[in-house]
């Protein structure tokens, strides 16, 4: 897929399904290493895999972006600053909408100051 949204595509047309992983040995080697049966290995494998879908899932917006920075990037890679920025520009325009929100008219609660005539002194 030309365009550098082969990701893009990939994800509608798989939808929401994750894809699957495929156990190397080097995780089970690693997991063998705190699990002493490959039932607790493959166990402890599947839950890396399930918390590693969550996070991915919790930050979406934010690795979709960073994987637009990079697909975008002439040498497809990204230094710190670039990636804090793309972070910085996408959780900011998350936000904007909801603060706006926030502080529509008629949203905002004027609050009396403790010593002003208009402080509820109940």
């Amino acid at each position: 897929m030309g365009g550098g949204f082969a990701r893009e595509s990939e994800m509608v047309h798989l939808g929401d399904v994750p894809p699957q992983y495929m156990a190397s040995e080097l995780l089970s080697a690693n997991a063998g290493i705190v699990c002493s049966t490959p039932a607790s290995i493959a166990a402890f494998v599947e839950y890396c895999y399930q918390e590693a879908l969550a996070i991915i899932e919790q930050t979406k917006s934010v690795v979709l972006a960073l994987a637009r920075a990079l697909i975008d990037h002439p040498e497809r890679t990204l230094n710190s600053g670039e990636i804090d920025q793309v972070i910085l520009q996408t959780l900011t325009s998350e936000a904007a909408p909801v603060e706006r929100a926030r502080r529509a008219p008629g949203k905002l609660l004027k609050r009396a100051r403790p010593n002003s005539p208009h402080a509820d002194r109940s």
